[in-house]
């Protein structure tokens, strides 16, 4: 029987009829704080995600959250508490500890179940005397009387895993094997303790780990708004985000540290470099507070590597007991983010950082000693690129650069493109005595970041060198024309490759990979996007299991790419999408791999009209994107950017950024980078009349060219066929509409040829206005383009003024889509999820315990009514009333009424608005 229809028969059941705790004996009274709920706590931002209403949740009736400290498991057990008492469940709260042996586990569950509802025959099971160690029989009187309740019953356990391990195999283990029909339980730990694996397999139960309660990007943004409202910044937000990897504790003391500065005028932003601090010093006082001396100080030697273990512990500590004192401070300290394979332990990034600062004001030769430490430690177990970076901080100058030639060449291949850039700004060996390995590593970063230069010489070296393997200068040839793409010079790669392919025959599989990746770029440029995707689809194939890093996710990049070209903006936000999820979650929100998704995914979420969405993914990201990003991940984040601020009503700084990545593009060299920001300016004036704007634009459009001379191929065709746009939206806003139609034309053909199918849908749409504005039939053509546009899931491209103006003009059986604009666009309003406060009222939540008229009587009083009006507004006697009052008194353990309306706050029945 559901809780709903079954409050009825619970309300005819026995019940205590003490409206105290004088019935309880001491050792009794001890156990009350262990099954009373804690408090919700102040500001917490629903989770929608890990709701028990979730598909994952919902049906399961056994449910083990286990996470480091840290993490939010307590505060989502009292969400989920509260949310199940306004369902009418009854639910009993937990504490566990160490002390909880069977006899005495069995009677705290009791005393829970006999506090959550105020049954008699529970208080009879907490009395009786345990007849066997395992206390068999009373647990099996308690599961009797659960199911007897008819009603949906719920038992939360907090902190299992402090549970004696007597408890745990026995009592707690009998109980989820004899689960009643109506009967759920919940478990918090920080380590898995519960053998649930039958259970999993036959869907009984289910686990939530550390993963699943990470803060998204969204959630933080959420907290930080209902922290600040308007004055929340959402960069800001997503800085925290990052720093904190999602940690809710993280998250939480990096809000805190900035609550300084909450009533004054500026933004939480307005000084970043203050707030770091701040956040620092208060992430090292309440995380580290309690620890002794030589704790504190095991602690910061362990934070200069990424990951620990005992034994490199006991290499930087000096201390042989290391793997105890790190596992006694793993279970102490919510610094551990998670555990790795093999005993690795990762001390988490926030954690990390404040600790490093503490080290660095220690002595410097005591800093090189521990980095000395280190490095010996990471050789000896062939890490050699950690190795290398502690060889360098310790002083060691050779033995760093010798294992760096090792390794260096690999970090970047997994993304590690800063870290690897670092090595080779601030090199103390003289370029001349770099080896090859040390040359392709120097080359492919700077390729990566936009400096072509280097990257040549640096090939141009390696092809020179005598010492050179086979494959190393197969890698050197394919970085001259990696260089070229990544320097938006598509028609010199294009001769590049087409050299280096007719040697194809002995490339290593990577290098095969990444050759095949340059290959599709190529097609994809040439006007065929499904040839680049078959080429794409056949090197991953071809690729070993678990095989990752930058050719894989510029292989990801380049498929999205194809389908964006074509028009197929659903297609290529999903791969997109998925691909950006991946690499965030090798290298960070700003590791070099995920900038040029970022920036793509931002267009396409654009186009598919996901502007809250587009908005989020570029959140902490332009500056990286910027420096990083490959030209057309560059161009697609700052396009994608421009159009979000213009579509939040700030055309300045729409033109700002568009003017920013025109000036990139000039002094780069990149002449798409400078013809997509002014076509987009032009686009953006026209759509205003401003003849002159745009004929002066075009004319800067023009001297583009004329600096590129040399542009060559289909990618000189790709750039007359933006500037042909560009002409066609300043005739427009001269209103010159034959030359519009004369523009479009020739920038059609073009468009067909290349399959550029998202250019050729605007000048399709761009025809039919015209015609109509001729005085010619346009609906076949609007109809074509409209319709195609809608099955392509172009919803920008469709919501356009002038496309809605003209589908109202001569198709008014096609609806309007306009895109509204989400809470999130606002940087002055909170997300949508943010709800401001309202005037205070009284809200009850079903409690299966509270009859009907209790609840009633519980709302007005609330509402600060008197005796009488209650009567009066119940249409019932005074001594009803007060009879009403006493019951409510005692079930809810109230001395009066200010007691009871905390009471049922705190137990989840009432909420004040």
């Amino acid at each position: 029987m559901k809780a709903g229809s079954g409050s009825l028969g619970v309300t005819k059941r026995m019940r205590v009829s003490y409206g105290g705790s004088a019935a309880l004996d001491p050792t009794d009274r001890r156990l009350l704080l262990k099954v009373t709920a804690p408090r919700v706590p102040v500001g917490l931002v629903e989770r929608t995600g890990t709701t028990m209403e979730s598909a994952r949740l919902h049906d399961r009736q056994v449910v083990a959250v286990v996470a480091p400290a840290g993490f939010g498991k307590t505060a989502l057990l009292c969400q989920w508490r509260r949310a199940l008492l306004r369902r009418g469940a009854i639910v009993a709260w937990l504490s566990a500890d160490d002390a909880d042996e069977p006899a005495r586990f069995t009677k705290a569950i009791a005393l829970a179940m006999e506090r959550a509802g105020g049954w008699r025959s529970f208080a009879r099971i907490r009395d009786q005397q345990a007849s066997n160690p395992a206390d068999v029989d009373r647990l099996t009187d308690w599961l009797t009387e659960i199911a007897e309740l008819a009603c949906d019953t719920v038992l939360i356990v907090d902190e299992v895993d402090r549970l004696p391990g007597r408890t745990l195999e026995g009592s707690l283990s009998y109980v989820l094997a004899n689960l009643a029909p109506n009967l759920r339980v919940v478990c918090a730990a920080r380590r898995p303790v519960l053998r649930l694996a039958d259970q999993t397999a036959h869907g009984i139960a289910t686990q939530l780990s550390a993963e699943d309660l990470r803060f998204s990007l969204q959630e933080t943004i959420r907290l930080l708004q209902h922290r600040f409202g308007a004055k929340a910044d959402l960069d800001e937000a997503a800085r925290i985000h990052e720093l904190a990897h999602g940690w809710p504790l993280g998250i939480q003391l990096a809000i805190a540290s900035m609550d300084g500065r909450a009533h004054s005028s500026e933004r939480p932003s307005a000084r970043p470099s203050s707030s770091h601090r701040d956040f620092k010093h208060l992430l090292l006082e309440s995380l580290l507070s309690h620890l002794t001396r030589v704790e504190r100080r095991f602690l910061v030697r362990a934070s200069i590597v990424e990951r620990v273990n005992g034994s490199l512990c006991e290499a930087l500590t000096g201390r042989a007991d290391s793997a105890r004192v790190l596992a006694r401070l793993r279970e102490t300290t919510p610094l551990f983010s998670e555990s790795l394979e093999g005993g690795w332990l990762t001390i988490h990034p926030m954690a990390r950082e404040a600790l490093g600062g503490e080290f660095a004001r220690w002595p410097a030769r005591v800093r090189r000693s521990v980095h000395a430490a280190a490095a010996r430690w990471l050789e000896a177990h062939r890490l050699e690129e950690e190795a290398a970076r502690h060889a360098l901080q310790a002083g060691q100058r050779e033995r760093a650069w010798r294992l760096a030639e090792r390794s260096l060449f690999a970090a970047l291949a997994r993304g590690h493109v800063v870290r690897t850039r670092e090595w080779f700004e601030r090199t103390p060996l003289p370029k001349r005595s770099l080896r090859p390995p040390l040359l392709l590593a120097a080359g492919w970063s700077s390729a990566i970041s936009g400096i072509p230069k280097e990257a040549r010489a640096s090939a141009q070296r390696v092809l020179r060198d005598r010492r050179s393997t086979h494959d190393e200068r197969v890698l050197a040839r394919l970085l001259l024309s990696a260089a070229e793409i990544y320097a938006d010079r598509i028609d010199r790669a294009e001769k590049l490759v087409e050299a280096w392919s007719r040697d194809g025959a002995g490339l290593r599989v990577k290098a095969a990979f990444n050759g095949r990746n340059q290959t599709a770029m190529i097609a994809l440029f040439q006007g065929r996007p499904a040839q680049a995707r078959r080429i794409l689809k056949e090197a991953r194939r071809a690729m070993h299991d678990g095989e990752s890093g930058l050719v894989l996710v510029f292989n990801w990049a380049v498929e999205g790419m194809s389908y964006l070209w074509e028009g197929y903006v659903r297609s290529a936000v999903e791969v997109l999408t998925r691909a950006l999820h991946a690499a965030e979650r090798t290298v960070g929100h700003r590791g070099v791999p995920a900038l040029t998704l970022a920036g793509l995914s931002a267009f396409g979420l654009w186009e598919c009209g996901e502007l809250e969405e587009a908005l989020t993914v570029l959140l902490n990201r332009l500056d990286a994107i910027e420096e990083f990003a490959t030209p057309s991940g560059l161009a697609a984040g700052f396009l994608a950017a421009s159009r979000l601020a213009l579509h939040r009503g700030e055309e300045g700084r729409a033109c700002e950024l568009l003017e920013d990545l025109c000036a990139i593009g000039e002094s780069r060299e990149m002449p798409r980078v400078q013809v997509l920001p002014l076509t987009e300016l032009i686009r953006l004036h026209g759509a205003h009349g401003r003849s002159e704007t745009c004929a002066m634009l075009l004319r800067r459009l023009d001297r583009v060219f004329e600096a590129a001379s040399d542009l060559s191929g289909s990618f000189k065709d790709l750039l007359l066929l933006h500037r042909g746009i560009a002409a066609a939206h300043t005739a427009r806003a001269g209103g010159d509409w034959p030359a519009v139609l004369e523009r479009l034309e020739a920038a059609g053909q073009q468009a067909d040829r290349l399959h550029r199918g998202i250019d050729g849908l605007e000048i399709r749409l761009l025809r039919a206005e015209a015609t109509h504005a001729c005085g010619r039939d346009a609906r076949a053509l609007l109809a074509e383009a409209y319709g195609r546009a809608g099955s392509l899931g172009c919803k920008r491209l469709r919501s356009e003024p002038y496309v809605q103006a003209l589908c109202r003009a001569i198709l008014p059986e096609e609806p309007d889509e306009p895109i509204e604009p989400p809470g999130a666009m606002d940087p002055g309003s909170p997300l949508p999820a943010h709800r401001s406060a309202r005037k205070e009222s009284a809200r009850i939540a079903p409690a299966a315990f509270l009859t009907p008229k209790e609840r009633e009587v519980l709302e007005l009083m609330a509402r600060r009514l008197s005796n009488k009006q209650i009567a009066t507004a119940l249409d019932v006697g005074p001594t009803t009333v007060k009879w009403h009052l006493k019951n409510l008194f005692a079930k809810l353990h109230a001395a009066g009424r200010e007691h009871a309306i905390q009471r049922a706050q705190m137990l989840g029945i009432l909420t004040l608005h």
